[in-house]
């Protein structure tokens, strides 16, 4: 899946679903904590480990990771 669809500035990852999610979310909320950002995008990937449709994983997580975030600034 291209992830440059959940942000047109965002770099397409390989690999590690976790890492690419966390680079992500770093550039849209690097006023806070890695620590947390990491946090953050392991605990909205493992909420939709389960889910039936993989492909839809990235776009779930960031989208959840980001309405956390987005509170706890």
């Amino acid at each position: 899946m291209n992830e440059t669809l959940l942000d047109p500035k965002a770099k397409p990852f390989i690999g590690d679903p976790l890492q690419g999610l966390v680079e992500q979310l770093k550039d849209a909320h690097g006023d806070l904590p890695d620590e947390q950002i990491r946090d953050v995008a392991k605990h909205s990937l493992d909420r939709f480990a389960e889910a039936r449709i993989r492909s839809f994983v990235p776009v779930l997580a960031w989208r959840h990771a980001q309405r956390h975030l987005q509170r706890a600034a």
